[in-house]
């Protein structure tokens, strides 16, 4: 991921949609892994770049494996940087159901709870 991040670090657009593009090719190729979904997600969601691609491709990675919290975690992530505050609650208190005492989950939750206004 090292090598992409700079691209989706970039304040230029053309090299934003460049790492996406690998990022496509490499979901293309490497069909039906949750972890490789799970982490190309992640590095979108968490820098709000398309966000409904990041959401799309979380939740395939849910899809492939459903009892995953981290993977919960990511779906959570996207829906955040969608602007669906609910949904990320939502989804973050699914990973808290698997892995209550994750301090990491914990923290998501608290923030997505501030973004609603409950906290």
């Amino acid at each position: 991921w090292f090598v992409l991040e700079p691209y989706l670090d970039a304040a230029d657009p053309t090299s934003r949609r460049y790492a996406l593009d690998i990022i496509e090719r490499v979901l293309a190729e490497e069909e039906g892994d949750a972890q490789l979904y799970n982490s190309l997600a992640w590095v979108l969601a968490v820098r709000g770049l398309y966000s409904e691609r990041a959401l799309s491709v979380a939740l395939s990675a849910h899809e492939l494996a459903p009892g995953d919290a981290n993977i919960m975690d990511t779906v959570a992530e996207a829906h955040f940087a969608a602007g669906d505050f609910a949904a990320a609650l939502e989804w973050e208190e699914k990973a808290l159901a698997l892995d209550p005492e994750n301090g990491f989950f914990l923290e998501q939750r608290l923030k997505f709870r501030r973004a609603l206004g409950a906290e």
